[in-house]
């Protein structure tokens, strides 16, 4: 069996450290842009200082999506 080593991009949320999944599988990506275009297509929100937040709504992730709040 042939093996080989591939560099995938996965993307976490900057406040609880999730992955984006879908359905439980944490999607693969082949660059950043990709994958940061992917979560903030699917409702992940992008700060203005770069950082991504997934949708989860809870206090800490509710603070850091409001502008000049910083976690």
């Amino acid at each position: 069996m042939a093996t080989r080593t591939a560099t995938v991009v996965i993307v976490e949320c900057d406040i609880c450290g999730s992955p984006h999944d879908m359905d439980g599988i944490v999607l693969h990506f082949t660059t950043d842009n990709e994958g940061i275009n992917t979560v903030i297509d699917s409702g992940w929100m992008r700060l203005d200082d770069g950082r991504l937040i997934c949708r989860i709504d809870d206090f800490v992730h509710d603070m850091a999506r409001i502008p000049g709040v910083h976690l």
